[in-house]
């Protein structure tokens, strides 16, 4: 059964993600990572890339995405993995991605969303659950300190080169 969620007058459903639901993800995506349609439209097969990452997103039994949906209109998206890890002495749930459309933010959809993936997370069994956020975004870290969670750790990236991006002459 759909979980019905009520918000300001609107009926939200917050529902699992289906590999068609891809397209309608985009907008809250580029919101998410501003430029990630521009980067898609330049890779060659870009578009299909991510719409089989995605598609592998919503069928694998390692991940959920979770939509919240006014009406046919997806205004927020979270994505979650589920794994190992020996600090917590069994499985946990990390949170990849949340992000709610600007004009609906500060409406709650965003907490109903970290609560759903909590129940999730229960559910699975898993004994803790965790995010990163960027460092930029400092009205997202109070919202995740709000909800309880605490900062400690940092996170290091580094993006490796691909094919497509190696300079040539470099294998």
């Amino acid at each position: 059964m759909t979980p019905l969620v009520f918000f300001r007058g609107s009926i939200m459903q917050i529902t699992d993600a289906h590999e068609q639901d891809f397209p309608a993800c985009l907008p809250l995506l580029e919101q998410l990572w501003p430029g990630l349609s521009r980067r898609i439209a330049q890779e060659e097969h870009g578009l299909e890339r991510y719409q089989a990452i995605f598609s592998r997103l919503t069928t694998g039994p390692n991940h959920s995405v979770i939509l919240a949906r006014e009406g046919a209109h997806v205004v927020a998206l979270m994505d979650l993995t589920y794994r190992e890890a020996l600090y917590y002495g069994g499985d946990t749930t990390i949170i990849e991605d949340l992000v709610v459309d600007e004009a609906h933010q500060g409406q709650g959809i965003g907490t109903r969303l970290v609560e759903r993936a909590e129940e999730l997370a229960r559910a699975r069994g898993c004994r803790g659950i965790e995010l990163a956020s960027d460092l930029h975004r400092d009205r997202a870290h109070r919202f995740w300190e709000t909800l309880g969670y605490k900062r400690e750790a940092y996170q290091f990236g580094k993006k490796l080169p691909t094919a497509a991006t190696r300079p040539a002459g470099r294998a």
